[in-house]
Parts: structure tokens; C-alpha cells; sequence
């Protein structure tokens, strides 16, 4: 889906970029899993520029570095020297997860998930356009997600 989601940036179809972002949400919730670092290392080199998938990851990034380790055992590998290593290749990401630490309290570094966040702060929106699932996180969003996949865009 991140490949999925790069293709639609560089086609610059935006709904499905927010389609994409919302199906990846909802498949690391369904499968109680998170990004991997090597789905991180292919949205910070697949995404032209700066896009709101890389900001969702450094998200995502930040929540696995500070959360204790038995909260994400379902999401695979996160081997610290492998992530200062992408983080040294894509100075982007540590410039996202700096700008998040800074504006973060340390409370909420610890409680940090990106499944509580609204989906809308990762949609690529027209100023004033209205979002789909506006003030809806990633869990509350899940269920009616199967729905929206018959709706037009």
C-alpha cells in the first residue's frame, strides 16, 4: 500500500492517495501490527518531496522508539541501530520526528499511536475541502472503511 500510495503522488491522484493511507491505517489496526523500517525506508525514498505518508511513518517511528517494547509485538522487528541508520539516509525523517518530539509533551511521547489520531491529519486536502471522515481516528473509521471502497471518488 505505501507503493500504492507513492505511485499516487506521483500521478497526483489525491483520493487515492487518502484511500491508500486510510487502507494502510486500517491493515496495521486490523492485523495489530506497524511499519516495519523497511516500509519506512520505501515512503522516504519512493514519495517525491515531502507527503503527509511520511509524516504518518515518522509518527508511526516515534511511537515505536518510546513505547515499551511488549506494546507492539505483533509489529515485527524494530532493530534500533537498523532505524539511526535510516534515519542517517533520509535526514527528512529525522527532521519529522524531531519537529514531532518538539511538539509533543514527554506524557504524550510515551502514549503516542498514530491509531487514535484523526485519519484527516494525513489526507492531502485543498484549502477549506472538507474531509470524508472528518474528526474520525483509524479505529473509529475501521468498520465503515468497506463501505467507502464501493463509493465513487
Amino acid at each position: 500500500m505505501i507503493k500504492v500510495y507513492c505511485l499516487c503522488v506521483e500521478l497526483q491522484l489525491r483520493s487515492f492517495q487518502n484511500l491508500a493511507i486510510e487502507l494502510l491505517g486500517h491493515g496495521y489496526l486490523k492485523n495489530r501490527s506497524a511499519p516495519t523500517i523497511e516500509e519506512i525506508d520505501i515512503a522516504y525514498s519512493g514519495a517525491k518531496g515531502s507527503c503527509t505518508l511520511q509524516f504518518y511513518l515518522a509518527t508511526w517511528a516515534q511511537c515505536r522508539e518510546n513505547a515499551p517494547l511488549q506494546k507492539y509485538l505483533f509489529a515485527g522487528p524494530w532493530d534500533k541501530k537498523q532505524f539511526r541508520t535510516l534515519c542517517k539516509k533520509h535526514a527528512d525523517l529525522s527532521l519529522n520526528m524531531r519537529n514531532l518530539h518538539e511538539s509533543t509533551t514527554s506524557e504524550g511521547l510515551k502514549s503516542i499511536n498514530p491509531r487514535f489520531h484523526q485519519i484527516c491529519w494525513y489526507h492531502e486536502h485543498l484549502e477549506g475541502e472538507r474531509c470524508g471522515v472528518e474528526y474520525q481516528t483509524f479505529e473509529t473509521a475501521s468498520e465503515g472503511i468497506v463501505c467507502r471502497l464501493s463509493e465513487p471518488i
